[in-house]
């Protein structure tokens, strides 16, 4: 059976896709944009828990100042209440029962009531508690600091917060202006303060007293808030207890887990991503050499054919020349045509000889080589090599000035030097200055020969140097990309190497290197 065209038509589409994105991850923007991608998918989680927290956060900044606010006008209409009741009174000490029963009975948050003259010695105690009405241990003792500001500024005034029975406490002086100043002082139980009612009480607040303090802390559900009036004395502390901020606190692990799992994934990805580039790269690479190998194999069976096949008419046009010469020396021996004839004869052998070099090229085993003397054999290729220049108004200098010698191949030889040559001069057909020149320059050293091939043309591109002895490589119109490959493989054959010795806007330079006999050495002396 046959998939659904449905499956066939999502199948191609998902290849399409992830197609389209490893083509869009192998380019660099492809890069930058995938790790701005992650990077998105990373902060996005803590992005939303910052802006639900931030929100989270004023709703309880704003509903810690409303109770505050509320807390504050309770706490001064009492502290009203019991500066009225002092002052409406002329004789504090006798009055001073009567008034204290009343609120302790009226206000649950008054644990004791005190009356103290100037100098903090307590006249009289009554607390809720009759057994410690007369345990002056069973308070701590009061604050003469606040009780001197009281009865100095006559306004009522509240004691830091501390602890008494496990109760968080204040104090509050109210003073009593008189012919002996004296103050009431309630100690008020901070407890019923922090009952949270009405509006406060739906979102989920809390509160509690807690000694003066300035820093907040650093967990998001707690708020500290400080009201003037209590500036020093004790700070009100806020606690949301909205589920929403224990699931945030709880999600922070798992958000962690997350990012370090999308960032694992990402990397596993990006290097299997890599590794495919580099395999992907690798067979084509492999493709692209065994194609070179396949066309140089058909070439090499081409060459060998033509070799074969041209071989026979230049024999032919051998045999020819030599007839002509024997009929004309018979009965014109001074005959101009004669010359000439013995030219075609050699140039045909000549010919002959490199179609069996280059046959030789395609058979395994070692090149055919003799001991050759360089400059006999520049020499003879001089009048060719300067007809070649000629014809495009190139200076030709040939300097070899010892008598080098060394083994190879001579025709080989020369048709390597004659496609360097070539070279050159289709390279200095390319600019107008008349100054056209190659030269050609051999030394030697001990150990190797060397012969340089250089002209004063455009240079080669800088991003074509490491391809230009590449199979098929051209920057030539017309140009196959075998020569300089061909000519390398020459003088590799022979022991030697071709390489490019320098190339600059003013030039290019080629260096032949090849093995110096060692019986020629000290023959190798200037002429």
């Amino acid at each position: 059976m046959f998939p659904p065209i449905e499956h066939l038509a999502g199948h191609n589409l998902w290849n399409s896709i992830r197609h389209a994105a490893n083509n869009w991850m192998a380019r660099s923007g492809g890069l930058w944009l995938a790790i701005l991608s992650l990077i998105m998918l990373i902060t996005t989680p803590w992005w939303v828990e910052k802006a639900i927290t931030n929100a989270m956060q004023s709703k309880t900044h704003q509903s810690a100042l409303q109770y505050a606010q509320q807390l504050s006008a309770r706490l001064d209409a009492a502290q009203t209440h019991y500066d009225r009741a002092v002052s409406a009174t002329d004789s504090p000490r006798d009055d001073f029962e009567p008034i204290a029963r009343q609120w302790l009975k009226n206000s649950s948050h008054v644990l004791r009531v005190q009356l103290l003259d100037a100098n903090g010695h307590v006249l009289k105690s009554f607390t809720r508690q009759e057994g410690d009405a007369h345990d002056p241990t069973t308070f701590k003792p009061l604050n003469r600091i606040s009780l001197a500001h009281a009865l100095e500024l006559q306004t009522p005034t509240y004691s830091a917060l501390y602890k008494q029975h496990d109760q968080q406490v204040v104090d509050l002086f109210i003073p009593h202006d008189g012919p002996s100043p004296v103050a009431y002082v309630l100690t008020l139980d901070t407890q019923p303060w922090t009952q949270v009612t009405g509006e406060n009480k739906e979102t989920l607040l809390t509160v509690e007293v807690v000694p003066y303090q300035t820093q907040n802390f650093l967990d998001v559900s707690r708020y500290i808030l400080n009201f003037p009036e209590w500036e020093g004395l004790w700070s009100l502390q806020f606690q949301s207890a909205d589920p929403m901020l224990g699931i945030l606190s709880a999600l922070r692990p798992a958000f962690f887990v997350v990012t370090l799992m999308v960032i694992v994934l990402f990397f596993l990805h990006w290097r299997d991503f890599q590794l495919r580039q580099k395999t992907e790269a690798q067979l084509q690479k492999q493709s692209r050499l065994l194609d070179q190998q396949s066309r140089l194999s058909m070439l090499g069976e081409m060459s060998a054919s033509l070799a074969h096949e041209i071989n026979q008419p230049l024999t032919s046009i051998a045999n020819y020349a030599v007839a002509g010469q024997l009929q004309l020396q018979r009965h014109d021996a001074q005959s101009p045509v004669l010359p000439l004839l013995q030219k075609i004869q050699e140039q045909s052998q000549r010919a002959a000889q490199v179609l069996v070099a280059v046959r030789g090229m395609t058979q395994p085993g070692p090149m055919d080589v003799a001991e050759v003397n360089l400059q006999a054999l520049f020499f003879r290729m001089e009048p060719h090599l300067l007809w070649l220049c000629s014809q495009h108004q190139v200076a030709l200098h040939i300097q070899c000035d010892a008598q080098w010698r060394t083994l190879l191949n001579p025709i080989l030889f020369e048709q390597v030097i004659l496609n360097l040559v070539k070279n050159s001069i289709q390279a200095l057909d390319s600019i107008t200055h008349s100054s056209k020149r190659i030269r050609i320059q051999v030394t030697g050293d001990q150990e190797m020969l060397h012969i340089q091939v250089a002209d004063n043309g455009p240079g080669i591109q800088p991003e074509n140097v490491p391809r230009i002895f590449d199979s098929f490589f051209t920057t030539k119109a017309q140009g196959l990309g075998i020569g300089l490959k061909l000519c390398r493989s020459v003088i590799e054959r022979l022991n030697g190497r071709l390489t490019l010795k320098n190339n600059s806007p003013r030039g290019v330079g080629f260096m032949i290197s090849l093995p110096l006999l060692s019986d020629t050495t000290q023959q190798a002396q200037p002429t």
